[in-house]
């Protein structure tokens, strides 16, 4: 082997620094968006958590006794696969009011039926406090935590303590109901349901019968609205409706830079002015 030369030191020296800078900005951007979560979240908490070395959220939630929905709930900075978690994170556990108890933690060859019965509940009512069990509870794994409340129903009870205090209009799901044919029904934006509902999951599988809907809160109203439909594009669709590509997406944020992301059966608001407080037709 030869030796190391003068400029390969000076290589691995300037290599190693650079991964030192790196780490420094990585966990200095973690801390920043940190503490902007801190300010949305932390001051309605009544429990919080320091995460620790090998902390993982369904660990943190049998620890700590709180549902895998209320940690992800209770801190919307958590990405889908819990994959960001960091050393010295504040989380919240348990937001004021919102702390559904008993906790039970799944187990290899459970399903939603022998939960239920264990501990003495109802699918429904298990679905009701852990909303992000699908219809089928296909997607139960074992070391999730879930809430096993036999007064049924808590975490919706929870949700409406927090929504629909603030709703001008509200709406209860009934059999057959789906995301798009309520907000073709009600005259509401699919963007503007998904907002006001945040226990709604992106594919909207996990509505309920019975369940509550907040429609449209207090000054975000935004009318009027169109179905898209076969062929419509953002250009025709703002052209038809007197507005402009900029201010359709304004109105509708879950629509693409390039709106290629509208399909058949959405439901759009097309006023003319941008921003949910200044969309309803009576103040243009």
């Amino acid at each position: 082997m030869g030796s190391i030369k003068p400029p390969d030191i000076m290589l691995a020296f300037v290599q190693l620094f650079s991964a030192v800078l790196a780490s420094i900005y990585i966990v200095g951007a973690q801390a920043q968006a940190q503490v902007q979560m801190e300010a949305q979240v932390l001051p309605k908490c009544t429990k919080e958590y320091t995460v620790k070395p090998g902390d993982t959220c369904d660990g943190i939630s049998a620890a700590q006794r709180v549902s895998t929905w209320q940690l992800a709930q209770a801190n919307p900075q958590i990405n889908k696969g819990c994959t960001n978690l960091f050393v010295g994170q504040k989380l919240c556990l348990v937001r004021n009011g919102e702390n559904c108890q008993p906790t039970y933690v799944v187990n290899a060859g459970d399903t939603c039926s022998s939960i239920a019965k264990k501990v003495g509940t109802t699918f429904d009512a298990l679905r009701a406090n852990n909303p992000n069990i699908d219809a089928k509870c296909s997607n139960i794994y074992p070391k999730e935590v879930l809430c096993v409340a036999k007064g049924g129903k808590k975490a919706q009870d929870q949700m409406e303590a927090q929504v629909l205090p603030e709703c001008t209009k509200g709406y209860t799901v009934k059999s057959g109901d789906f995301c798009d044919g309520i907000s073709a029904a009600q005259g509401v934006s699919t963007y503007q349901l998904a907002h006001a509902n945040p226990q709604i999951n992106k594919g909207c599988t996990n509505l309920f019968v019975g369940e509550k809907l907040c429609l449209a809160r207090k000054g975000e109203d935004c009318q009027p609205t169109h179905i898209v439909q076969v062929g419509d594009t953002c250009a025709s669709i703002a052209r038809a409706a007197g507005t402009s590509f900029d201010t359709l997406r304004a109105n509708n944020p879950n629509i693409d830079a390039k709106c290629s992301n509208i399909y058949p059966g959405e439901v759009l608001c097309v006023a003319k002015k941008k921003g949910l407080m200044y969309c309803q037709e009576e103040d243009m």
